[in-house]
C-alpha cells in the first residue's frame, strides 16, 4: 500500500518547532541590567530618614527592608512581585494598596511619587537609590590587605563605584581619557604610571604638586630620560562620555620627549579616589570633645551620610535634614555649601551645628580600633561618628 506523505511533514513541523521553543528560553532568561540590589536614605516626614535596601530578583520578585532612622533599629521587612510597565518603570506590588513606583536610571533607581513621577523640590536628589557593588560592600579587612574584589559585572569597572576600586587597588589619584585612549594612576605607594591604548608605559617619580588657588587649578610637571611631562587638574566635574562615570576634576597632560617631534596633548577626567569604610550612614557621638548625649536630642541623635557613589552628603543634625555635594581630596574630605530644611528647634545655637560645620569644610579624617570614624581640621579631631546600624 502507498504510504501517505502527509505525517512525515507533521514529524518534520514538530521537530522544527520543538527546536525553536528549546531556544527561545535561553534568549528570554537573561536577566534584566536592573536586576539587583539598591540601598539609600529616604526623606521621612516623622523621623531622620528611611534607611531604604531593596533586592530586586530575575523571578520578578523583590525583598525590602527598611529602618526608621531615630524612632526604631529594628528593620522593617517586605516582599513581593514588581514588573515593568510602558514607560520602563517598575512597579512594586502592582494592582495592591502598598505599590511603588520605581525608575531604572544607569546604575541607580529614582523612588516615584504615588503617580509615578519624579518627586522635586530641595529634597529631590535624596530620593535616589544606588546599586549595591563588591567594592562598597567590601570589609575593612579586605581593604587594608589590598585584596581586590571581583566586580559585579564587568561595565561596573567603568561605573560610578571605579574609585572605590581604584583605591582597593593602591591607587590614590587616577584619570581616563579618550580619542586616543589613556589612563594615569598616581599609587599610594608612591609614582605614577601613564599608560596608552598602544602599549606605550612611562613610569613617573613623586613630584610637588603646584597649586594655583585663584584659578582653581594644581599642576605637576614629571621629568625622565626620555619624556617632560605637565599634568594639569581642574577643580571642575567631568564626565568621560563613553562610560557615563562621574569625575570630580577635568585634566589635561602634554608629554615632550626627545623623540616626540611635536608635543602630545590628552585631555580627559580624573578623580581622587576613597575609602570605601566611608561609604557609610554615622550616627554623631562626639562633638569637640564631648560625648553626645541622645537625651540632649529629642527628635534624634545627629547623623551623615556619606554616599561616595553619588557624591553625596547629607543626613539630620539633630533638628533639620540638609544635604550637599562631596568629592575626596588628596588628603581627605570637601563639603560643598550645605542646604537644609528650616524648622526651628530650641537650642538651636549650641546643639544644632553639625550641618553647619560641614558646609564649605576641607577635612582629612583616621579611624578608631572599633570603626568609629574622626573628621579632623588642621590636625585637631572636632568630630566621632560611629556606624548607624
Amino acid at each position: 500500500m502507498r504510504q501517505h506523505p502527509f505525517p512525515r511533514f507533521l514529524v518534520l513541523l514538530a521537530l522544527l518547532l520543538f527546536g525553536l521553543g528549546c531556544h527561545m528560553p535561553a534568549e528570554q532568561s537573561r536577566p534584566a541590567s536592573f536586576v539587583g540590589a539598591y540601598s539609600g536614605t529616604l526623606p521621612c516626614a516623622d523621623c531622620q530618614g528611611m534607611q531604604y535596601r531593596i533586592q530586586l530578583g530575575e523571578d520578578g520578585r523583590f525583598v525590602s527592608t527598611t529602618v526608621y532612622l531615630g524612632k526604631s533599629d529594628a528593620p522593617f521587612r517586605a516582599e513581593g512581585e514588581y514588573s515593568q510597565d510602558d514607560q520602563g518603570r517598575l512597579l512594586l506590588n502592582p494592582g495592591m494598596d502598598d505599590q511603588q513606583y520605581l525608575a531604572v536610571d544607569g546604575d541607580g533607581l529614582w523612588w516615584l511619587d504615588r503617580e509615578g513621577t519624579r518627586i522635586e523640590g530641595s529634597l529631590a536628589s535624596h530620593y535616589r537609590l544606588t546599586r549595591i557593588t563588591n567594592s562598597m560592600e567590601a570589609s575593612a579587612d579586605a581593604t587594608s590587605s589590598g585584596s581586590l574584589q571581583t566586580p559585579a559585572s564587568p561595565a561596573s569597572a567603568e561605573g560610578s563605584d571605579l574609585y572605590l576600586r581604584k583605591w582597593q587597588g593602591g591607587i590614590r589619584f587616577y584619570a581616563l581619557g579618550t580619542e586616543p585612549f589613556w589612563s594615569l594612576d598616581w599609587k599610594k605607594s608612591g609614582g605614577w604610571v601613564f599608560q596608552t591604548a598602544e602599549g606605550e608605559r612611562i613610569e613617573l617619580d613623586e613630584t610637588e604638586p603646584v597649586y594655583l588657588a585663584d584659578s582653581g587649578l594644581t599642576r605637576f610637571r614629571f621629568q625622565t630620560p626620555e619624556h617632560r611631562i605637565s599634568l594639569t587638574l581642574e577643580d571642575k566635574p567631568c564626565s568621560d562620555g563613553m562610560s557615563g562615570a562621574a569625575f570630580d576634576l577635568t585634566v589635561a597632560l602634554t608629554v615632550q620627549g626627545n623623540s616626540i617631534a611635536t608635543p602630545r596633548l590628552y585631555r580627559g577626567c580624573g578623580s581622587y579616589s576613597a575609602d570605601p569604610r566611608l561609604h557609610n550612614i554615622w550616627a554623631l557621638s562626639s562633638l569637640d570633645g564631648e560625648a553626645v548625649m541622645a537625651s540632649s536630642y529629642p527628635k534624634g541623635v545627629p547623623t551623615l551620610e556619606l554616599n561616595l557613589a553619588t557624591r553625596r552628603a547629607s543626613g539630620f543634625d539633630g533638628c533639620n535634614q540638609y544635604g550637599g555635594t562631596l568629592t575626596a581630596g588628596p588628603g581627605g574630605l570637601r563639603f560643598s555649601a550645605i542646604r537644609g530644611t528650616l524648622m526651628a528647634c530650641s537650642g538651636e545655637g549650641v546643639l544644632y551645628s553639625l550641618s553647619k560645620r560641614l558646609s564649605e569644610a576641607e577635612v582629612t579624617y583616621t579611624w578608631k580600633a572599633d570603626g568609629r570614624l574622626v573628621l579632623l581640621q588642621e590636625g585637631k579631631a572636632w568630630a566621632e561618628f560611629r556606624p548607624a546600624d
